[in-house]
């Protein structure tokens, strides 16, 4: 007799379709951008400063990703243990970045994004035209969002994690590091710091913007940790924010309501505050539509020929 219960998610995972298969979307991700940095550190060895230790440290996170894809097959362990991998991996990788992009590409291109604001607005530069909006509660509360986007993406793995649905978190995985990468593989193609720093004294700031309580300490405090100063483009704050709320609209749509309001804060803030040229702005919206729907439809082939989940992602 044929029992009519449904299957699990493990009892659905047939054997892999295709010599790679063993590797989710989301491990091909991590294993191409760490395999090409790791080629970039050897190459740039004797410049970039810990070049040698930072070899190491990427040789390290290949052998623990390794070890998670062998040892996490299942969906519902494999996808939560590769998300806990990706939280541990992003910050680092980050950081790493310091080390790597003033070596590989040296050249800044801030006076090409300020002519393309230029262009874009008719001659008007939009990062002074906000000034004219500034006011110390608007710096204090945007700058608060800005320094805590990470939560957004938390707000929608916890919504989806509370519904269970492994497949999803398996899916926004996926497509939130392929945003990541693609936007640090931005800061290598077009290397530039932002108007708060204005190397080429291309504007006419008065000073510094201050906030209420704690706008000053927040702002010097994520300069002093971000070791990478030619991240403009694409905006990574825009990309990842803008990502999840669409992601929330497929996944979560409870959480569409609280997301809105500070995904639209957050983007507007990084022109406000003088991170980023609208440009960047205009770069990350453009590939975080770009991610999500290269990102699910990849996703939904390695599904199919995998796990047996057919038709659009739901």
């Amino acid at each position: 007799m044929v029992s009519s219960r449904p299957m699990t998610d493990e009892e659905r995972i047939p054997k892999p379709a295709r010599p790679l298969d063993w590797l989710w979307p989301v491990d091909r991700a991590h294993l191409l951008y760490l395999l090409g940095t790791t080629i970039l550190l050897i190459v740039h060895r004797t410049k970039a400063p810990g070049a040698h230790a930072w070899i190491v440290v990427n040789l390290v996170l290949l052998i623990a990703l390794i070890v998670i894809v062998r040892r996490w097959t299942e969906l519902a362990s494999g996808s939560k243990a590769r998300m806990v991998f990706t939280l541990a991996v992003i910050p680092i990788v980050f950081t790493q970045l310091g080390s790597l992009v003033p070596y590989v590409t040296s050249k800044g291109q801030e006076q090409a994004l300020f002519d393309l604001d230029l262009w874009l607005c008719f001659g008007t530069n939009p990062v002074e035209a906000t000034q004219h909006l500034a006011n110390p509660w608007l710096t204090e509360v945007l700058q608060w969002v800005y320094d805590f986007y990470f939560f957004i993406t938390l707000i929608l793995g916890a919504a989806i994690l509370r519904r269970g649905r492994e497949i999803d978190l398996a899916r926004i995985n996926h497509a939130f590091v392929t945003c990541v990468y693609l936007s640090y593989v931005g800061y290598y193609l077009v290397p530039a710091r932002g108007p708060n720093i204005d190397p080429l004294g291309l504007y006419s700031f008065d000073g510094p913007m201050p906030g209420v309580f704690l706008a000053t300490e927040l702002r010097e405090t994520i300069f002093l940790i971000e070791k990478i100063k030619q991240d403009c483009f694409p905006s990574g704050h825009t990309a990842v924010s803008l990502l999840a709320l669409t992601l929330a609209y497929r996944f979560a749509r409870g959480v569409v309501p609280l997301l809105w309001p500070l995904v639209c804060a957050l983007i507007f803030s990084t022109v406000y505050l003088r991170y980023h040229y609208l440009t960047d702005v205009l770069a990350g919206i453009v590939l975080a539509l770009g991610t999500h729907w290269y990102a699910l439809r990849r996703h939904r082939s390695f599904e199919t020929r995998t796990w047996g989940w057919h038709g659009q992602p739901s």
